[in-house]
C-alpha cells in the first residue's frame, strides 16, 4: 500500500478489502502506541489517508423454477456433477466448502452434512485446506434424494478405486 492509502500496483494480489483489514490492524497498533506515549500521533489515522472503497457485489439467486429446471437438466450429466450442483443448491455452500467435503462429513441416517473445511488453490501449488470462512463450522440438513445421490457417488468412487 502506498502512503496515500491507494493500492500498490506492484502487488496486485491484495484486494481493497484485504488492504482495509490490514490498515485497521495498523491503526489499532498505532492507536495503542499513542496511548502508551511511544509516539505522539497516529500516522495511520484515517483522516490522513485515502482508504480504498470495497464494492459489495450484487448477488443474484435462482428462483425455485430456475433451480428445478437446472436440476432436471442434470439427469444426463456425470454423477459427481449432479451431486455438486445438488449440494450447491440445497446447502448454499461456497465452492471451496463443496470441494472440501468428505464422505465422512455426511450423516446418512439424519440427512445432515457438516461443513468444517474449505479447499483452495494457489497457482503453482497443490490444493490446500483451511477452515470455512469466518470459521463457520455448521451442520446442514438436506433432502433424502441428495443423500441418495451422495451414496451412489460414494459407491461409484469405491468401485473406481478397485479397478
Amino acid at each position: 500500500m502506498k502512503k496515500d492509502g491507494s493500492a500498490d500496483n506492484e502487488n496486485p494480489k491484495l484486494s481493497n478489502a484485504t488492504i482495509k483489514r490490514k490498515l485497521t490492524i495498523l491503526q489499532s497498533i498505532f492507536r495503542q502506541a499513542v496511548k502508551l506515549d511511544i509516539i505522539s500521533n497516529n500516522p495511520a489515522n484515517s483522516e490522513k489517508l485515502t482508504i480504498p472503497k470495497t464494492v459489495t457485489p450484487k448477488i443474484e439467486i435462482f428462483s425455485k423454477q430456475e433451480a428445478a429446471e437446472m436440476l432436471s437438466c442434470l439427469e444426463n450429466e456425470p454423477l459427481q456433477f449432479q451431486v455438486l450442483i445438488q449440494l450447491a443448491i440445497m446447502t448454499g455452500c461456497r465452492c471451496g466448502e463443496l470441494v472440501g467435503l468428505k464422505f465422512s462429513d455426511i450423516d446418512y441416517q439424519t440427512n445432515k452434512i457438516t461443513v468444517e473445511r474449505s479447499a483452495y488453490k494457489v497457482a503453482g501449488e497443490p490444493t490446500a485446506i483451511k477452515p470455512p470462512k469466518d470459521y463457520e463450522i455448521r451442520t446442514i440438513t438436506v433432502n433424502r434424494y441428495c443423500i441418495e445421490l451422495i451414496r451412489l457417488l460414494k459407491a461409484e468412487k469405491k468401485k473406481q478405486a478397485i479397478e
